[in-house]
């Protein structure tokens, strides 16, 4: 007798984007962080995500490139990542995360001293956007 092999349901989102406060004690300075991490965790390294990151004005475009391997020799588990700091948080109003494959996810964000707060995003999305390192 034939069995059918359960069907595994594809999950759309592939990235969980991270926009935050930060503060440099060094600077003295507010920051914005911006993180991008994979949701898939990966078994041999805790590869890294090679990001060419532009700031043009008001607009952040994180676009992917690939994944490297990690500068340690240890392996370890877990997810890939990016992180990178802006100064000037307050003028950042659009921030847009690019694939290889030309497919794009641009969300506008409001971000004030106290917080920051997505205002739109796209309706098929690969990127899911979070506020606070807690739920990245």
């Amino acid at each position: 007798m034939k069995t059918k092999k359960p069907r595994v349901k594809k999950n759309p989102i592939e990235f969980r984007l991270l926009v935050t406060h930060a503060y440099d004690e060094i600077l003295k300075k507010n920051l914005l962080l911006v993180g991008l991490k994979t949701v898939k965790e990966f078994t041999n390294f805790q590869y890294e995500i090679s990001v060419e990151d532009v700031r043009d004005g008001a607009t952040v475009t994180l676009n992917i490139l690939g994944l490297r391997a990690p500068k340690g020799m240890l392996p370890r588990t877990g997810t890939a990542h990016f992180k990178q700091l802006y100064e000037k948080p307050t003028t950042i109003k659009t921030i847009a995360v690019r694939k290889m494959e030309k497919k794009e996810n641009s969300f506008t964000v409001r971000v004030t001293k106290a917080n920051v707060l997505v205002k739109e995003q796209p309706a098929k999305l690969f990127v899911e956007i979070v506020t606070n390192e807690q739920e990245w």
